[in-house]
């Protein structure tokens, strides 16, 4: 898919070679299911997972990534083959982890800790809770089905696949670390494979859009790494460390706290990102290669929200309460702007892009309620944000690779043309502002209503943006879908492996949204010693 979006050109007919490819995907597929099957089954094998399988979760793709700098073969079908090896594996054991979670656990899960610099306090910890089991579920998922559907990779796809496992195994260290400056280190292992996969595989504005995303990225980890500093100089503990765990449970003071969340904020409020931290993003998605966007728009953009929940709120409650009323300000305007400068897009893909800015700003709407049920709700709306803006950049990604057009204005007649990729983008779109009936519904209600305990006003005007969101989504779906055909007269319909990476996002969509408490079971036993933390009833 990716070289493809640089051209117009119309997809060219199926490969004689598909049912091939199709036994050795369905081959990988079995074996993903094997390992679920062993995990849970054999004793034994369960007692070693649980001792080691998020260190194995992460270092599967990092070793994969060291394996693409051995492999001399440039064919990308090879390629993409042994990248789907390295990545189901971690979906697979992503998969027990959610299977094996303890509901009743109110700690974290999966702890596996060693001390590395003892003399500073570092140590290799690692651990899951509620917050971070789906995170962790949905980046292996988006990264499988994304290495599934890459196609025309003529330039180097040795390094593009490669540095997707990198990136890979750095999203999913930041979602388990629970040491600071291991998590810090993930955090930067994370922009740099995405950096070189915009500039060297985006689109025509690659470089521009990559260099913006770096210094942004840059500037946002220095401040952030001084907040996390401040937090290990004044937490008062002896001896210091940057244990995450001891650090939530110390009282750092009142002007620390708040200095330090203003740093900690800098760093998340750009990866989020937060109006006016936002400007990098509408040009870093529209340019990234597909899978690099459907990454970006849903793990990426959960980094940031889950750092709030996973350092700031527990380490600085203090500090969170101080700027919590500014940082909701700024959430609603994240609603609003998000989608009134959406609502003015003719490209497809930037359109997506302001959307997902919007439905970030409900993520942190939910988490500075500082409620129970605005907590629960932010937790599973970045869950539904990844899966669902995955689902629509992919449709997007698809429509540019099949109809060789991103441009509103040059779509007619899509439902006609290719049916069933057009059946699905609906899905996507209807998903996208909540319909009724699929996971966003659940999650954006849930935030609503927690936010109405504390911010009345606030929630009332980004139920707004929900409507302004709702109007142009059906604008451009009627747009393009009816009439007669323009650009997609000689348009083929979506490939088999396409229908199934749909097909499986649009089943999480409505699995959730019919029976979301298979999500907020996991959620929220951790959640009331967050508020206790805070101080909130």
């Amino acid at each position: 898919m990716e070289e493809s979006e640089k051209t117009s050109a119309l997809p060219e007919a199926p490969q004689p070679d598909l049912a091939r490819n199709s036994l050795v995907i369905g081959l990988i597929a079995l074996a993903a299911f094997a390992v679920v099957v062993v995990g849970v089954a054999l004793p034994g094998v369960t007692a070693w997972l649980t001792d080691h399988i998020i260190t194995a979760t992460i270092a599967i793709p990092l070793a994969g990534a060291v394996a693409m700098m051995f492999v001399r073969s440039e064919d990308e079908r090879f390629l993409r083959h042994l990248t789907l090896a390295f990545t189901a594996v971690p979906l697979a054991l992503a998969t027990v982890m959610f299977w094996l979670f303890d509901l009743k656990e109110k700690g974290f899960q999966f702890q596996e800790q060693y001390r590395w610099i003892p003399r500073i306090g570092i140590s290799y910890h690692v651990g899951i809770d509620g917050q971070s089991i789906l995170l962790l579920g949905m980046t292996a998922l988006l990264v499988f089905l994304g290495v599934l559907v890459s196609r025309n990779l003529s330039h180097r796809p040795r390094t593009y696949f490669g540095l997707l496992m990198l990136l890979e195994a750095g999203l999913l260290g930041v979602f388990s670390s629970l040491d600071l400056i291991l998590f810090y280190i993930f955090w930067e292992t994370v922009f740099i494979p995405t950096y070189l996969l915009i500039g060297i595989w985006g689109g025509p504005k690659r470089e521009a859009a990559a260099l913006k995303f770096l210094i942004f990225m840059l500037l946002g980890s220095l401040v952030m790494l001084i907040g996390l500093l401040l937090v290990y100089f004044k937490s008062g503990l002896s001896p210091l460390t940057f244990d995450i765990p001891l650090l939530a449970a110390t009282d750092i003071p009142m002007d620390m706290q708040r200095l330090a969340f203003a740093a900690l904020f800098v760093g998340f409020a750009v990866k989020v990102p937060i109006f006016p931290f936002h400007t990098w993003l509408p040009d870093a998605y529209t340019e990234a290669p597909t899978t690099v966007t459907i990454l970006m728009s849903g793990a990426l953009a959960a980094m940031g929200t889950y750092g709030f929940l996973r350092l700031a709120l527990p380490i600085l409650p203090e500090g969170s309460r101080a700027f919590g009323p500014v940082l909701a300000v700024l959430a609603v305007v994240n609603v609003i702007y998000g989608d009134l400068v959406a609502s003015a897009q003719r490209d497809l893909k930037r359109m997506a892009a302001y959307s997902s800015i919007s439905h970030m700003g409900f993520a942190t709407l939910g988490i500075v309620s500082f409620t129970l049920r605005g907590l629960q709700g932010a937790s599973l709306h970045m869950f539904n944000h990844g899966i669902i803006m995955g689902m629509f950049f992919l449709c997007v990604g698809l429509i540019r690779r099949h109809i060789g057009e991103r441009d509103i204005g040059q779509i007619r007649g899509m439902l006609a043309a290719v049916p069933v990729l057009g059946a699905l983008f609906w899905f996507a779109s209807l998903a996208s502002f909540g319909m009724p009936g699929m996971s966003g519904f659940v999650g954006e209600l849930i935030i609503f209503l927690g936010a109405y305990q504390t911010r009345p006003a606030l929630a009332v005007v980004a139920l707004l943006g929900a409507i302004i969101m709702a109007g142009y989504i059906f604008w451009m779906l009627t747009r393009i879908s009816f009439g007669e055909a323009l650009s997609t007269a000689k348009a083929l319909d979506i490939r088999p492996v396409e229908r199934f990476a749909l097909g499986t996002l649009a089943a999480t969509i409505l699995v959730l949204g019919f029976y979301p408490l298979l999500a907020l079971e996991r959620i929220t036993p951790s959640l009331p010693h967050l508020l206790a933390r805070l101080g909130m009833p």
